[in-house]
């Protein structure tokens, strides 16, 4: 069922058959959030408190108008084990991740072992501070009904152009996000899931064990030498290269983090730095490392820019535009979702840290 909020003013009896729905469920009623920053409080970034599971349906939308869309099945523990099972069109397994143990274990279909992986959750958001994106973004909530279920709908606008819209329904009796989508206007792009049914009754918890025999191979880690700097000008001089940063920042953005590792940038002989910016919703991330005088600007299907007597390459990739410069002997590749134009001024407004 689809999401139906309540006509103002509605006699009592759709409250007295909410009342005996959540009587029937298995978990208990917890007192919904009262404001929209609180709804999304309640599950950004947290573990659900109560076990449940279900199907959902997992989309996104790139900058080509392409639509993808595919089933997961979920089942959630309280104490932080999960297992994802996506469907491939024949409704087979094509691909299984487990949660468990503060380690994520993944196979894929026609593989006869599983990987230890060491990324983040999937599914898990990139933005989780509330405190940003109540500050940038205009915050609504409504009461409403979804899969049955009473629940609260949360909408989240920014006046800016080119900034997304999220829409959150989060179930009023657990704090669980049942919808979640990230659109950016127009449609053009976006990111989200919806579940299709859930349940709050137990299931066999041996789900996130791994097959009786199972081989597991260890993924090649990407922490190594992983460090975390509290602003981008503590950084300078403890990486191998010149540090930038970026005098034009797009409005409402500002640094949540600055990470050094050597991970992400074996292949190019060395560590690298990370510094992500965000509005709450929308991220910027200024990828850096010592530039190789043999390097092109940027490569096939990338479009050159030429301002103040220097050059950005970018081309766009699902939903992230992507950009490169070279600033001294500093390499720097730009990955964000807003327009284009914000970050072209970014990139040519980065500079050694002084």
């Amino acid at each position: 069922m689809g999401l139906r909020f309540w006509p103002a003013g509605q006699a009592s009896s759709a409250a007295v058959l909410v009342a005996i729905i959540l009587a029937v469920g298995a978990t208990a009623e917890v007192e919904p959030a009262r404001t929209p920053a609180e709804v999304l409080q309640s599950f950004l970034g947290k573990l659900p408190a109560v076990p449940f599971s279900g199907a959902k349906v997992m989309w996104s939308l790139d900058g080509e108008g392409t639509r993808r869309e595919f089933v997961c099945n979920v089942w959630y523990s309280a104490d932080g084990r999960e297992r994802a099972v996506y469907e491939g069109q024949d409704k087979q397994a094509v691909k299984i991740v487990i949660y468990r143990d503060g380690k994520c274990y993944v196979w894929n279909e026609g593989a006869d072992v599983w990987r230890e992986d060491n990324r983040d959750r999937d599914g898990r958001y990139r933005w989780d501070n509330v405190g940003l994106i109540e500050k940038n973004y205009t915050l609504t909530r409504d009461d409403t009904y979804y899969l049955e279920r009473r629940c609260i709908a949360v909408r989240a606008e920014s006046t800016l152009p080119g900034r997304p819209l999220l829409k959150a329904v989060v179930d009023a009796a657990t704090n669980v996000p049942l919808l979640v989508e990230v659109t950016m206007p127009g449609g053009r792009m976006g990111y989200g899931y919806r579940f299709e049914k859930v349940s709050f009754e137990p299931f066999d918890e041996k789900l996130f064990d791994l097959p009786e025999g199972s081989r597991v191979e260890k993924a090649e880690g990407r922490t190594e030498g992983a460090r975390s700097f509290g602003t981008v000008e503590e950084a300078k001089g403890k990486v191998g290269f010149e540090v930038l940063s970026a005098a034009r920042v797009p409005a409402d953005f500002s640094v949540t983090g600055c990470n050094a590792g050597e991970g992400h940038w074996k292949k190019a002989g060395g560590e690298g730095l990370v510094i992500r910016l965000s509005d709450g919703l929308s991220t910027i991330s200024i990828y850096q490392w010592a530039a190789d005088g043999r390097e092109s600007g940027g490569g096939h299907g990338f479009t050159e820019v030429k301002r103040e007597g220097r050059s950005v390459m970018w081309a766009q990739h699902y939903r992230n535009f992507v950009l490169t410069a070279t600033v001294g002997g500093t390499k720097a590749a730009i990955l964000g979702e807003i327009p284009l134009e914000e970050l072209l001024d970014l990139a040519f407004s980065l500079a050694p840290v002084k």
